[in-house]
């Protein structure tokens, strides 16, 4: 009977090695494979690509677009500028070139991203331009400030070359960069949609491209400004094309 017990003990305890062996070597292997998994997950965070630069770019962009519409410090935001003006006229039809003297008034509303602008423009025996706009800030909170606006609008034309008044639609934008606290670059772009002079057959499009810089001086804003304007005549014998140059000299005024 002793001896049939110790047989028994023996495999027994064989037994018992081989399977506290084989948890340990799974132990040993589950314990390992966490340790890779928890390895990879931490460079996977920290891994960015080109996909991902993008998509946090757009995200700030719609968070700045935010930040401008719910946090500026203030909402309203008044401006009226004047300046002079000298253009130099230049038609395609025949080699008249000449220099006339001008002046340009206007002013803007904004309440926080969304403005009205408002504009004249005098040029002697030339030209005589109101503009019209509705503005959108897509980017910057103020005018005085780093900013990019685009403009929906309607221009009333009095065209000395037909003796007539024109409307034409127009869209564009506009943009303001600071060099230094005091020093910057503005530009701007409008065009002129297509439009039928009403008594006659004649279509008008065009574009205006300007661009320039600016001191600073708390509320005033002295700039300087490069203007081309291209204005482009079509009927159904003829096209044409008048261009007029315009340095211009004027005063901000910011409330």
């Amino acid at each position: 009977m002793k001896k049939l017990k110790s047989t028994t003990i023996l495999p027994t305890l064989l037994l018992t090695c081989i399977i506290g062996g084989m948890s340990s070597v799974h132990a040993f292997g589950e314990g390992t494979y966490q340790v890779i998994i928890r390895k990879q997950q931490e460079k996977q965070q920290s891994r960015w690509s080109l996909l991902d630069w993008m998509n946090t770019k757009k995200k700030m962009s719609l968070m700045d677009q935010w930040l401008a519409l719910n946090s500026s410090v203030n909402h309203f935001e008044f401006a009226l500028f004047g300046a002079q003006t000298k253009t130099d006229r230049v038609n395609t039809y025949d080699t008249l070139s000449e220099t006339k003297s001008g002046f340009q008034a206007g002013l803007s509303l904004y309440y926080k991203i969304f403005g009205l602008e408002g504009a004249i423009e005098e040029v002697e025996h030339t030209l005589r331009e109101k503009n019209y706009s509705l503005g959108l800030r897509v980017f910057g909170k103020s005018d005085q400030g780093p900013n990019i606006k685009v403009l929906y609008g309607q221009s009333q034309m009095f065209d000395y070359s037909q003796n007539e008044k024109i409307t034409p639609n127009t869209f564009g934008g506009k943009s303001t960069i600071y060099l230094a606290p005091f020093l910057g670059l503005e530009g701007n772009y409008q065009k002129y949609l297509t439009e039928n002079f009403k008594n006659s057959t004649t279509e008008l499009s065009g574009e205006k491209i300007g661009y320039g810089a600016f001191l600073e001086m708390s509320f005033l804003r002295l700039y300087f400004l490069q203007e081309k304007r291209s204005l482009y005549y079509k009927s159904s014998t003829t096209q044409s094309k008048r261009s007029f140059d315009s340095t211009t000299l004027g005063a901000k005024l910011f409330f």
